[in-house]
Formats: structure tokens, C-alpha cells, sequence
């Protein structure tokens, strides 16, 4: 019978600072999600039929 070997490692994730929330965007991108932020959305009523779905399957 062959004994299965494994090897354990031991992995340390580090904690996430609680004040770096959007710190690590780019000012920019969060001013252009901000401006996204306020445009209207798109109501859509049949998603499969909307983007044509149903024929490529």
C-alpha cells in the first residue's frame, strides 16, 4: 500500500487596514463611477430576448 504524502503549509493572509477602503482607487476612477452613478438605467423586461439569446443556443 502507498502512503499518500502531503505537505501542509501554513499561509498568512494580512489583515485589511479598516481605513483603506477607496484609498487604493485611482481619483480618478472614483470620480468617473461617481459621475456613472447618476446617469438613468435601462429597464429591461426579457433579458434573453433583449440580447438574442434564445437563437444561439
Amino acid at each position: 500500500m502507498e502512503s499518500n504524502n502531503i505537505i501542509k503549509k501554513k499561509v498568512e493572509v494580512p489583515l485589511k487596514n479598516e481605513k483603506s477602503d477607496e484609498s487604493e482607487l485611482r481619483p480618478e476612477f472614483v470620480e468617473k463611477m461617481k459621475e456613472r452613478k447618476k446617469e438613468p438605467t435601462v429597464k429591461i423586461k426579457d433579458f434573453k430576448k433583449h440580447f438574442d439569446l434564445d437563437k444561439h443556443v
